[in-house]
């Protein structure tokens, strides 16, 4: 089984607009969500073994931010493809995966990750919201990265900071 874990970058700041786009950082919201989706990634059953992230700053703070909230220092490889991909780039970049990780954490950009959530679960059939910082976590009975496809994964979770805070405070309890 192979599990595919996409989270789209933390919010960013938009203070200077003039600042070029792949140079933005977080915003204040983001540098606070970021470690919450982080802790989340550590109750994952199958945490990622490796973080493949875009290069773009706003991407870098939200795996930095990640993989120290977690607590477990998972390795990051910076990928400057990440950044401008679109779904088909990002299934290439999927496929070439090392087949000995069995979990991957991909953190880039929408309307990519929305576009490939749809395309991985449903070939392109369902379309998902993925507002910052969102998560979600796909399976695979495939053998391989190698054989990734449309449809072949199913999405187990899906959670953004908002819900993550929310059950953090018992939400749904009566």
């Amino acid at each position: 089984m192979k599990t595919l874990i996409l989270l789209r970058h933390a919010k960013s700041d938009w203070s200077e607009p003039d600042k070029n786009d792949f140079d933005r950082p977080l915003n204040e919201r983001g540098e606070k969500d970021a470690p919450i989706m982080g802790r989340a990634v550590q109750n994952l059953d199958v945490p990622p073994q490796i973080i493949y992230s875009s290069d773009a700053l706003r991407a870098k703070m939200t795996a930095e931010a990640i993989s120290s909230a977690s607590g477990s220092n998972t390795p990051i490889i910076w990928k400057n493809e990440i950044y401008n991909a679109d779904a088909a780039e990002m299934m290439g970049i999927i496929k070439t995966l090392p087949e000995d990780y069995e979990s991957v954490l991909m953190i880039g950009h929408n309307p990519t990750f929305e576009e490939l959530t749809s395309y991985l679960i449903s070939g392109g059939q369902a379309m998902l919201r993925f507002p910052t910082a969102a998560l979600a976590v796909l399976k695979s009975e495939m053998n391989g990265w190698k054989d990734a496809a449309p449809g072949m994964f199913t999405l187990e979770i899906f959670i953004n900071p908002k819900t993550v805070k929310s059950i953090g405070k018992g939400a749904g309890k009566e």
